[in-house]
């Protein structure tokens, strides 16, 4: 039927859909992602979706994929009542030296993708889908490896 179960392997590197009409289903490009709908395969009525060129998980093939290092903080000019709290305490704590506080976001991820231009662009879309709000703050990454 169209409206077949979704079988996700993630260890082994493919999400199925099962049922014999399921390269039908209406809503594939929801239920998978759009660029990986246009890499379907269709085997024996079934539905195969390789997560990407590379194996998810790199590190059984004894490869490392790329480590991100993402750091997100507030625009200039957009009031920080957490940095301003943070000084306050520090200045409490007999560090008066400390100034101008700034607080944000550090997040550290791995990329299980060996093509450093793509994982620069899904890091890219990761920051400005999800971790930060681009209206008040800023991002910069690192990739590694």
């Amino acid at each position: 039927d169209v409206e077949g179960p979704v079988v996700e392997a993630p260890e082994q590197g493919f999400l199925l859909l099962r049922g014999p009409k399921a390269a039908q289903r209406p809503d594939l490009d929801r239920v998978v992602g759009q660029t990986l709908a246009e890499r379907a395969q269709v085997k024996g009525g079934h539905v195969i979706l390789t997560a990407s060129r590379t194996p998810l998980n790199l590190k059984r093939e004894g490869r490392k994929g790329l480590k991100a290092k993402i750091y997100v903080t507030l625009k200039k000019g957009i009031l920080d009542p957490q940095g301003k709290a943070v000084e306050q305490a520090l200045a409490t704590l007999g560090f008066q030296s400390a100034t101008n506080v700034r607080m944000g976001k550090y997040v550290e991820l791995d990329i299980n993708e060996m093509a450093r231009d793509k994982a620069e662009a899904d890091i890219k879309a990761m920051c400005e889908k999800l971790l930060a709000n681009t209206v008040i703050e800023d991002y910069r990454f690192e990739v590694e490896g």
